[in-house]
């Protein structure tokens, strides 16, 4: 406001300074209850250290406690602490719900205060709750954010992040990274000087050893864990001599397996069943007979059913090398039929899975909107604040100035002029900074497309082996209503809506013709392609170069046009 300009209100209100006096006495008494009643809405009862102490004896009564305890009326603060100690409980009990939108609100809570360990739980059991339902590009986001944060507060998490990151970057493919995590995990085991978790580092390296077929190595590591298992650990141990035994039957080291398993029977029989299962079946396949086979069978029966599929791949190559041809058939038929089975449920898992997906997605939306009020509501709050303290600051300036010369307004308005010279300055590098973070942002959508891409191409090998289960008794393929809708709804994931997208460009084009794109899209070879439409491969070139006149492409080819679309 310039004062000069308005000469009257400042007589006016040099004569009512009684009233000045007791405006401005109104105003600092309302300022100093709208922070008193701040600061108590602020106050925290709810005692993290104390709960986390009872998280260490009985986690599962601890859990229904703070069912209990949010259940009731607690502030922000106590809300939040009590809902990420209830992840510890769940992690404890290695059961975590299925994936929503409250880990989102948590990180985003603890990232306005600025509470960097408990930012970075809440960023690890988001990344664990969803590489439980199998969620592995976006878990690995989350491990990551977590990995960044726990370097500086947390050893013993961040051991935990790498352990958890190791079998991501297998499933991906991605085998120089896996390695290089687990030696980083190996040496944060040594620097805690902590005996389980190395031995749990060793094992995780045995078995990514024995996944690469690399058997002696796996050994040497098997031996390590077992060296490392604390001796209160008696059922960890039963349970490394076990994959140890698995492994020396991949060497067929029959006799060294036996001695194994007796080992992890001496360690803790109570809790390794499978070990006297495994016996029997070893003794059967170094003296297969007819008359054991029965036995063998029965024994089998009670196997959970990946260990009972390779029991009957097992005994089908021992059979076959003794010469009972007839049993080793029949074995092999058993094999095929589990694994058939198993890959329907795979499947069913991962259509579910699907669902899923979608489901997490509204409720993400739901939460940005309930967001966005949030923060609209608390801007009016510091709009209206902001006002109230403008207002106080411009009365004190009228009672201060309205005593002196002209000179001295003149003086406060260049002092204006520099103010707001100022705040357009920060204002210029606010922008600056935001322009950085978009920069920042899009190269981190560019990071996640190409990470869409290659989960693209390992979804590819799930649904493949899918279509050719398709097969009918001839031996062709003959795709139904559901595969070709799992098609279409796996390239409409990875690539934002293919289907839309094509048929909006090319509105002529008919169903079939928007399912023979997809498949293009897949990079699925000319061969099985031929399968599918029972057509040889000509004809399918024959139609790519139908539909590439049908569509007008003018340059390059179609599978070009289709890839890049």
């Amino acid at each position: 406001m310039k004062i000069h300009r308005y000469p009257y209100l400042c007589k006016t209100i040099l004569k009512s300074r009684d009233y000045t006096y007791l405006m401005t006495k109104y105003f600092l008494g309302l300022f100093c209850l709208v922070l008193s009643v701040i600061s108590c809405q602020n106050q925290s009862v709810f005692d993290y250290d104390a709960m986390k102490r009872e998280l260490n004896e009985n986690p599962r009564e601890l859990l229904v406690k703070l069912d209990t305890l949010l259940s009731t009326r607690l502030n922000k603060q106590d809300k939040a602490d009590a809902t990420l100690m209830r992840y510890d409980c769940f992690e404890r009990l290695d059961s975590f719900p299925k994936p929503d939108s409250t880990l989102l609100e948590l990180t985003q809570y603890y990232n306005s205060i600025g509470d960097s360990a408990k930012l970075c739980r809440a960023y690890y059991f988001n990344a664990r709750q969803l590489h439980s339902d199998y969620f592995y590009i976006r878990a690995m986001v989350n491990y990551r954010k977590a990995e960044r944060l726990a370097a500086n507060v947390d050893s013993t998490l961040l051991f935990q992040i790498k352990m958890h990151l190791v079998p991501i970057y297998h499933f991906n493919q991605q085998a120089t990274t896996e390695m290089e995590t687990l030696n980083e995990a190996i040496s944060l085991a040594i620097q805690l000087n902590d005996s389980l978790l190395l031995s749990k580092a060793y094992k995780t390296e045995a078995m990514l050893h024995r996944e690469h077929k690399r058997y002696e190595e796996a050994l040497v590591s098997f031996n390590k864990a077992c060296s490392y298992a604390p001796f209160n650990k008696r059922k960890w141990k039963a349970e490394m001599l076990m994959e140890k035994a698995r492994t020396q039957l991949s060497l067929d080291k029959l006799e060294q397996a036996l001695t194994t398993l007796d080992k992890a029977i001496a360690t803790d029989s109570a809790d390794v069943p499978q070990a006297y299962r495994a016996k029997v079946c070893i003794k059967y396949f170094m003296s297969p007979d007819p008359d054991s086979h029965g036995k063998f069978l029965n024994i089998v029966q009670q196997m959970p059913l990946m260990e009972k599929m390779n029991a009957y791949r097992n005994a089908a190559h021992w059979l076959q090398l003794h010469g009972m041809s007839e049993e080793a058939l029949a074995c092999m038929k058993k094999y095929t039929d589990l694994r058939d089975s198993l890959d329907m449920n795979r499947k069913d898992i991962f259509l579910e899975r699907a669902r899923m997906l979608q489901d997490f997605k509204r409720q993400q939306e739901r939460v940005a909107e309930a967001e966005n009020e949030r923060t609209s509501d608390w801007m009016l709050f510091y709009r209206l604040l902001a006002l109230f303290a403008l207002s106080l600051l411009l009365l004190f300036a009228f009672y201060h100035n309205m005593r002196r010369k002209k000179s001295r307004l003149e003086i406060g308005i260049q002092q204006e002029k520099k103010e707001n010279y100022r705040l357009m300055l920060k204002q210029q590098q606010t922008e600056m900074q935001f322009l950085r973070e978009k920069e920042a942002k899009e190269k981190m959508e560019i990071d996640q497309l190409s990470q869409k891409v290659e989960y693209f191409k390992r979804l590819n090998a799930i649904t493949v082996p899918i279509l050719m289960n398709t097969r009918n008794r001839t031996g062709a393929l003959h795709l139904t209503e559901e595969d070709w809708e799992t098609v279409i709804n796996n390239t409409n994931a990875c690539f934002d809506n293919f289907t839309s997208r094509l048929k909006a460009q090319h509105p002529t084009l008919t169903d079939e013709e928007i399912r023979f794109c997809c498949l293009i899209k897949m990079e699925l070879p000319l061969s099985l392609l031929a399968e599918i439409y029972h057509i040889a491969k000509g004809s399918i070139s024959r139609k790519k170069m139908r539909l590439k006149e049908k569509m007008t492409i003018l340059n390059g080819t179609f599978d070009e046009y289709i890839a890049d679309f």
